[in-house]
């Protein structure tokens, strides 16, 4: 019941695949997305009861134009890993700034 973003039009990100798997027993629906810069974003939303964040409203890790964050959306929760996309730039497109 959880949306994919639509960023073609405000970022110019398009959606290039996706794929569906299982990690430790959850539903893992993942989509790719592509930058005009060749930077490279995956979306995905897990299945089940959400992952603590430890009370944070989200968590970010790694350095660099290297991210992953991890937040909770419409009861789910989400993960996006990218690469060559500023921090800043993803956490606007997320809404999370």
């Amino acid at each position: 019941g959880t949306a994919f973003p639509y960023w073609r039009d405000d970022e110019g990100w398009s959606a290039t695949g996706q794929r569906s798997e299982k990690v430790d027993g959850r539903s893992v629906r993942t989509v790719y997305y592509s930058t005009p810069g060749g930077g490279q974003i995956r979306y995905s939303i897990v299945s089940g009861a959400p992952i603590d964040n430890a009370g944070a409203s989200y968590a970010v890790t790694g350095s660099g134009e290297q991210r992953r964050i991890v937040w909770r959306r419409d009861g789910h929760t989400c993960v996006v890993e990218a690469e060559g996309v500023s921090p800043a730039k993803l956490e606007s497109a997320l809404g999370l700034s």
